[in-house]
């Protein structure tokens, strides 16, 4: 058995004893030659150590974080898994970085699988760059679709309505007043389970609509307006007065 020289960064002394047991008792492999509680602290030994993986926490208390940590680090590839306390994050991040993020506290079934794969990837100053991007992103409340290999940012309440194509979802949202149609490979209800259910609705199995948007409803039909463009979707005729009942709360007037 290889073992894998470890150096973790965690400015939680909570967060690194737990990280340390969990390592002791379930990756025999894993022998942790150093541990940091800060960024600006790791930059100075880093460079001295000979390592194969790092686990970071993603943000620290001294207005470092691991993004800045690395981008100062000198090397070209490196094994990383990274940990963080911010679940949205954690689970966009990881349907596109296609690498190991662990949510805190670390569970060790969790743990033993992000080893395996992390020793699995190299990780090169490029791909800091996206993953940074990703990130900062989700941060300020964007949701990451990926569309035809390009990542596209945006901003949950520029959503206008998603529509189900298959196993696919056509994602359409508003830029400049324009109504932009990007085609994502996760289905309908992936984006149903991470949208916020108060603004958008489930009118129909194939359509998730942002009620913000809403102008009127006739019979079956929905209309959705962005300016002078206007949408019309479907609605279930089961589900017709709930939906109306839940767009009435927010004010809107058929």
């Amino acid at each position: 058995m290889k073992v894998i020289n470890a150096v973790i960064i965690e400015d939680l002394p909570v967060a690194e004893e737990h990280l340390k047991k969990l390592l002791r008792d379930n990756c025999p492999q894993v022998n942790v030659i150093a541990s940091f509680r800060s960024g600006k602290e790791a930059i100075k030994i880093l460079p001295k150590l000979n390592y194969d993986l790092l686990f970071l926490d993603i943000e620290y208390n001294d207005n470092y974080n691991a993004f800045r940590l690395l981008e100062d680090l000198d090397f070209a590839e490196t094994h990383i898994i990274f940990t963080t306390a911010f679940d949205t994050y954690r689970n966009e991040a990881s349907e596109v970085d296609s690498i190991k993020y662990l949510l805190k506290p670390i569970q060790k079934d969790e743990l033993v699988k992000a080893v395996e794969r992390s020793m699995l990837i190299l990780i090169g100053k490029d791909k800091l760059t996206q993953i940074q991007q990703h990130y900062e992103a989700v941060k300020t409340g964007k949701i990451m679709i990926s569309s035809e290999g390009i990542v596209h940012f945006i901003d949950s309440m520029d959503i206008i309505y998603l529509e189900a194509s298959g196993t696919y979802t056509d994602v359409f949202y508003v830029s400049e007043n324009e109504i932009i149609k990007i085609t994502s490979t996760q289905n309908l209800g992936k984006f149903e389970s991470k949208l916020d259910a108060r603004i958008f609705n489930r009118v129909h199995k194939k359509y998730l609509v942002n009620i913000n948007y809403v102008k009127s409803c006739h019979r079956n039909m929905l209309k959705l307006a962005v300016g002078n463009q206007k949408v019309e979707v479907l609605i279930s005729k089961d589900r017709r007065k709930d939906i109306l009942e839940t767009i009435a709360l927010n004010s809107l007037n058929f």
